[in-house]
């Protein structure tokens, strides 16, 4: 073989070689993609069922079927505040007192996701501002032997004026003003 036929066939096996190892690098990109959209997935997925939990570890996999009005009561102005909001443990709460017919009630503490806030002027007409209706709202699931499950869960809506809410920071419970 002369010098020259060496050297174009050191090119042609160079060119071959570029050609796997570029094959080789689109393979390797193909599988890392892959696994990142798989890992995307399951972290996505992980993330929802952690929501899911947290926001109401005993209601996974229920899902709303019902909710039908229990009572509509006057809310109790404090210092021209209708709701107080706060954090206990972590979690945002809101309380409240109602009145209805004279009697006043205990204060009412309820997490946020059981209560919506519906801000009305002191004009509207359809809902009166300062009142709460409760409702209570069931839930059902089916386990797995096809046995219907269902779930009660008393739900407030709170109309009120906006600014009506004081924020009281950090929530204590009895039990532990106690252990003070």
């Amino acid at each position: 073989m002369s010098k020259k036929d060496k050297s174009l066939s050191n090119v042609t096996l160079s060119r071959s070689k570029s050609a796997e190892i570029d094959s080789s690098i689109r393979t390797i990109k193909k599988v890392v993609i892959f696994f990142l959209v798989i890992f995307t997935a399951v972290a996505i997925y992980s993330i929802k069922q952690s929501k899911e939990k947290k926001d109401d570890k005993n209601l996974v996999g229920y899902t709303l079927k019902d909710e039908k009005l229990v009572d509509s009561c006057n809310l109790i102005s404090v210092e021209g505040f209708y709701l107080g909001k706060g954090a206990l443990k972590g979690e945002v709460h809101y309380i409240f007192q109602a009145e209805k017919n004279g009697e006043k009630s205990n204060n009412v503490d309820v997490p946020e996701k059981e209560i919506e806030i519906v801000y009305v002027s002191s004009n509207n007409s359809t809902e009166k501002p300062g009142t709460v209706k409760a409702y209570t709202r069931t839930y059902t699931k089916e386990d797995k032997n096809k046995v219907l499950k269902t779930q009660s869960r008393y739900f407030y809506k709170a109309y009120i004026p906006q600014g009506t809410i004081k924020d009281c920071g950090e929530l204590t419970t009895d039990s532990e003003n106690n252990d003070e």
